[in-house]
């Protein structure tokens, strides 16, 4: 009996120190999560304005011109854009949104660029050829990053080897939603936003809508994955934090479980023990 005592214990201590754990690693996630959160609102106001002024251009321009601009492509190769997680312990995260993207993804044309280690075991794992040159973009999070992989894109566009481009990130709803999403960012047709205002459509745009829009298609689409990235980090960080807030909650039921067990069996050794003193006493009488 005692030494069933003993192992309940030692399983309680056990549990006790895995709550220690999770418990510590929810409050490294929730002030991350602060920490991207402001990242994002940060971002809004500027990835707003551009949002805006593409909605204006495009608006501006007959459906030749965005011929023009965007041409047909060379190729029918899709380029992915997958951002996953480094780290673990964050629930569905990284499952949900291969969930997603996996069925959109033709093996012998399209290209995968993924960010994040976990997306890039996966993708490996299962049969896939990846560009690992930004799995690390995130863990040092810089906007030159951004312009990194923005100017490789830019090239493979160019160069005609890609035709269109897709992100598949997690969009953030709010601390206990998280919406695996893809999106095409490239060839851009229309943008979903506001109504234009007569007033935005006679706007002068100087030398011309369509020059402008041509020299800003690459800053927009920087935008873009700039703000899915930080999106992402943002839904990563709020899924670990309530995973591990799952984790703790778990462990707490654990130990209460396991403390009624040892109060139980405790009890019982002391009856035993008294019912043993008092018949030895009874036999001696």
């Amino acid at each position: 009996m005692a030494s069933g005592l003993q192992a309940t214990k030692r399983r309680i201590n056990s549990v006790n120190s895995t709550k220690k754990i999770t418990n510590a690693m929810k409050l490294v996630a929730t002030a991350k999560l602060k920490t991207w959160k402001n990242k994002l609102l940060g971002n809004n106001e500027y990835a707003s304005s551009l949002h805006s002024i593409m909605n204006v251009l495009l608006k501006s321009i007959s459906q030749e011109d965005k011929e023009k601009v965007f041409g047909e492509s060379k190729s029918d190769s899709t380029l992915f854009i997958v951002v996953t997680s480094t780290l673990g312990l964050c629930g569905g995260y990284n499952y949900n949104l291969y969930k997603e993207v996996i069925p959109q993804i033709d093996k012998n044309k399209d290209k995968i660029l993924v960010i994040g280690t976990k997306g890039y075991n996966y993708f490996k794992r299962n049969g896939y050829e990846v560009d690992d040159s930004f799995i690390s973009s995130l863990q040092d999070y810089d906007y030159n990053e951004v312009r990194k992989i923005n100017k490789k894109i830019m090239s493979l566009l160019n160069l005609g080897e890609i035709g269109s481009i897709k992100i598949a990130y997690t969009h953030f709803k709010n601390s206990i939603t998280f919406i695996p999403t893809i999106e095409e960012i490239y060839p851009i047709s229309h943008i979903e936003g506001e109504e234009i205002t007569q007033k935005e459509l006679e706007m002068l745009i100087e030398p011309s809508p369509i020059v402008v829009l041509e020299n800003i298609v690459p800053l927009y689409i920087e935008s873009l994955i700039n703000s899915r990235l930080i999106e992402s980090s943002v839904s990563e960080q709020a899924s670990r934090s309530n995973a591990m807030e799952s984790a703790t909650d778990n462990a707490e039921e654990i130990i209460n479980k396991l403390q009624i067990e040892y109060n139980k069996a405790r009890q019982q050794t002391i009856t035993q023990e008294i019912t043993e003193i008092v018949g030895g006493a009874n036999a001696q009488s």
